[in-house]
């Protein structure tokens, strides 16, 4: 099994509050993972308490796509840092890029 090791990517940068997403054999690409691709995959609460939130949108539906986000103030109407991707490799570029982002703000 092939899954994100979210702790080695958050390093000591955040402090992990959910994670479904590391439980996803990524090596069966997304068609063979949809039942397990929905709105909430992994949430991190960052070192200056903004929030990095993943998920895939709509939940289990292979037109989706990931939602990369950092909530700043709990503002999840208004994200400080939202891409989208469809792919695993973009995804993992977009999570270290989401923390860098957050970091030099």
């Amino acid at each position: 099994m092939k899954s994100f090791d979210i702790k080695e990517i958050i390093g000591n940068k955040g402090k992990i509050v959910f994670d479904d997403l590391s439980t996803i054999d990524i090596s069966l690409g997304i068609e063979n993972n949809i039942d397990n691709l929905k709105e909430d995959l992994l949430q991190v609460e960052l070192v200056n308490g903004n929030l990095l939130d993943v998920g895939w949108n709509p939940s289990f539906d292979i037109e989706g796509y990931f939602n990369v986000c950092v909530i700043k103030d709990y503002d999840w109407m208004g994200p400080f840092y939202l891409k989208k991707c469809n792919q695993w490799n973009d995804l993992n570029e977009l999570i270290k890029e989401a923390i860098k982002f957050n970091l030099e703000k």
